[in-house]
């Protein structure tokens, strides 16, 4: 991806988290990866935000997408921050991406710090590692006879 589309795309989607007062938004997908395709790939994003807590899971995404009519298209999902560190618990390769590829919104969050190091936890507990193809991992199991 072009340097300066880049930086088009995610100054346009700052100045909606500013607006919006959104306390995230992870730009993540192709666009974060650097395998974004002019005209062809969308643009992925996870915001977090408390003010979810009162809307429903499928309802916050038509409530938010309208406002980021960017010029490209925009996938979105929304989650409160106790949403957001459970997916990322619960080993959602989504949101593992985000985390470990993806480009947070504003850079100094709070949030995204925590889940950095949710994330590096995880890693050593279930010996997490990103591959080409997604994810591989661990899992000791518990059964005792």
């Amino acid at each position: 991806m072009r340097e300066e589309l880049l930086r088009e795309l995610l100054e346009r989607v700052d100045r909606i988290r500013r607006k919006l007062k959104f306390q995230l938004i992870i730009v993540c997908g192709s666009v974060a990866r650097g395998e974004y395709v002019e005209n062809l790939s969308d643009i992925d994003l996870i915001i977090v935000d408390e003010r979810f807590k009162e809307i429903d899971f499928w309802s916050r995404i038509s409530s938010v997408i309208e406002y980021f009519d960017i010029g490209v298209p925009v996938d979105v999902l929304c989650f409160t921050p106790g949403e957001f560190i459970n997916q990322l618990r619960r080993l959602n390769f989504f949101v593992l991406d985000a985390i470990e590829f993806g480009i947070p919104l504003p850079r100094g969050s709070a949030i995204y710090s925590k889940a950095r190091r949710v994330l590096e936890e995880l890693k050593k507990k279930h010996r997490l590692k990103p591959t080409t193809k997604g994810w591989r991992f661990h899992i000791k199991s518990e059964c005792r006879e």
